[in-house]
């Protein structure tokens, strides 16, 4: 049968057609990869203040180093996704403090050295890992050559010419998620002395948070600076009475309801004075608070734990009250 030769021009162009659309799309293979991670980082954006409100710690602990280690092969894909970005930063940084120190506490708190020192090696991975993602974020949003790393070995006066950059709100998550796990890796690592080197690289960098949006994460910056100034030797930065000022605008600011404020302060600047009734009324607090906010339920479900933790270790962490002065001996009477 002869095929009309109308018939075969359409078939030569349609092969021809579908040949190039094969070659576009294997041109183009990386751009949907691209594409597919990006709107699952958007997926997991929007959903993440859902593993907030989880009320088993045990089973959430569980669950965040699958979610953080499949968040970083989406970002193998999609390297500058600022979704991506933030919810690294800010997952590594949370499950260091709520999860990994809290273990370090335990272990402390009986004499366990080599438990200590298993959980301080785990939580300043995850803490510089956090730092690792907080630079890519710094730089996604202000892109400098060789990155913030770079920037900070020019010293602190281009590190905060650098911060000017950041000009609005919504640059606060990068600055304050990142100058979180900053300061909290050199918490863990007061042996290190180029550690505390760092120190007012992060100074500068919450201070800059601060300007720009000083109510961020219901007061979340405040409640840093005074665990920095409770907990800083006086020749690094410390003030004591400083700290108090940045709790309780901390506290004003969170309406007393982030719960983790309230331990930080006890822990701090209680212990710093030796303000034992002031330890125990925040403490106490804590533990008398019903689930006062839903959306930051197992941050305070932490709080809460640590409350109950902390109380019971009160007698090691202050100094006995001086007995009573015995009364001067009467004078006998002479007749």
């Amino acid at each position: 049968m002869r095929i009309p030769s109308s018939v075969r021009r359409g078939a030569t162009l349609a092969a021809k057609a579908a040949l190039a659309a094969g070659f576009a799309l294997a041109l183009a293979g990386c751009d949907f990869r691209r594409l597919t991670a990006d709107s699952t980082a958007d997926l997991f954006h929007a959903g993440s203040p859902q593993v907030n409100s989880l009320e088993d710690l045990d089973f959430a602990e569980a669950g965040v180093p699958a979610s953080l280690i499949t968040l970083e092969g989406v970002w193998r894909v999609a390297p500058d996704n600022q979704d991506l970005l933030i919810e690294l930063v800010q997952g590594y940084a949370s499950y260091g403090y709520a999860f990994l120190e809290d273990h370090l506490d335990v272990a402390h708190a009986a004499d366990n050295e080599e438990r200590e020192d298993y959980w301080r090696r785990r939580a300043r991975i995850a803490y510089r890992r956090g730092m690792l993602f907080g630079n890519l974020y710094l730089d996604a949003r202000q892109h400098v050559q060789g990155g913030p790393d770079a920037v900070v070995h020019r010293g602190l006066d281009a590190w905060r010419a650098y911060l000017q950059r950041f000009r609005t709100p919504a640059d606060v998550p990068a600055l304050f998620w990142t100058a979180n796990a900053w300061a909290s890796w050199i918490g863990l690592s007061v042996d290190d002395s180029n550690a505390l080197l760092d120190l007012p690289f992060v100074v500068a960098m919450a201070e800059r948070a601060r300007q720009l949006d000083p109510h961020f994460y219901r007061g979340s910056i405040d409640a840093l600076f005074g665990v920095y100034h409770a907990s800083t030797p006086t020749a690094f930065g410390g003030q004591p009475e400083t700290a108090r000022a940045d709790f309780e605008a901390a506290l004003a600011t969170s309406h007393r309801q982030m719960l983790t404020f309230q331990v930080m302060y006890a822990r701090t600047y209680a212990v710093q004075v030796q303000d034992r009734a002031l330890y125990t009324r925040l403490l106490q607090e804590v533990l008398d608070a019903g689930d006062v906010l839903p959306e930051e339920r197992l941050a305070n479900l932490v709080a809460k734990r640590r409350a109950q933790r902390y109380l019971a270790e009160a007698d090691t962490l202050f100094a006995p009250p001086d007995p009573p002065a015995e009364p001067a001996p009467t004078p006998e009477a002479h007749p």
